[in-house]
């Protein structure tokens, strides 16, 4: 079984399909350079860093995320607990 089809099988059981856009297949985000026109698999530069989510996956997101962070915990009037990102 390819990894597309696992994935097309993962997105069945969820009841996902091509035919209705608010429930479209989900994929996962894999590559982090888009600007070169060759993907070299064996480049382990040109696919993103699985060990942190895909909102901070840049210097610039993660600034934000912790800037967003730390404006909830310094809120004087919490609504919700502090979270990274939104």
């Amino acid at each position: 079984m390819s990894n597309f089809d696992y994935l097309m099988y993962l997105n069945r059981l969820s009841n996902r399909s091509f035919n209705d856009i608010t429930r479209y297949p989900i994929f996962p985000w894999i590559i982090s350079d888009y600007s070169n026109e060759e993907l070299k698999i064996n480049n382990k530069y040109q696919y993103r860093d699985f060990l942190k989510p895909v909102g901070i996956i840049n210097e610039a997101s993660r600034r934000r995320a912790e800037e967003y962070f730390q404006y909830l915990k310094d809120d004087p009037l919490p609504i919700r607990k502090p979270f990274h990102f939104h």
